[in-house]
């Protein structure tokens, strides 16, 4: 019964943690400077990749971005009627993969893990992340995306194929 009881408390203690670091998630909507919702700034230099699921998809032109210590970082931003609804960072190797997941852990709590694979979710009323270790090339993507946005093109595509 005691062990029990100690299970019940530790898991409460986790349990308010997680919420807290989430709340935070929601404060910071995006990361390391980048803000979800935000328009396209038209002053930075962009390469535009293409459309996919209604979204443009842009690089920045000569984009430097600093994450602690991590090297050779891609983002690639998605818009959504000009507000960014989501942003992807690439990483390559394990030990940027590692660095990225304590960073996120750091300032998010541990997130859910999907089964075994190195895949975790941070599910924030506003904001979502994936982090996602792909174990064949090493490399690792962590996308960052708009709950609100999201909601806002789900219905705008119902209403464009609804009959």
């Amino acid at each position: 019964m005691k062990n029990f009881l100690i299970l019940c408390i530790l898991f409460l203690i986790n349990f308010t943690l997680n919420a807290q670091n989430l709340d935070d998630l929601d404060k910071d909507n995006g990361f390391a400077g980048i803000k979800l919702g935000t328009p396209r700034d038209t002053t930075i230099k962009w390469r535009k990749w293409g459309k996919f699921q209604f979204k443009d998809i842009y690089t920045k032109v000569d984009e430097t971005i600093k994450i602690e210590n991590l090297k050779k970082i891609e983002i690639t931003y998605y818009y959504y009627k000009n507000e960014l609804h989501s942003f992807m960072i690439k990483v390559e190797g394990d030990d940027a993969a590692e660095a990225m997941l304590g960073i996120l852990q750091i300032y998010y709590g541990f997130g859910e893990q999907d089964g075994f694979a190195p895949r975790y979710f941070w599910k924030g009323k506003y904001v979502n992340i994936l982090y996602d270790k792909n174990m064949l090339s090493r490399n690792t993507e962590v996308t960052f995306e708009s709950n609100p946005i999201q909601s806002k093109l789900q219905k705008d595509v119902v209403e464009k194929y609804k009959y």
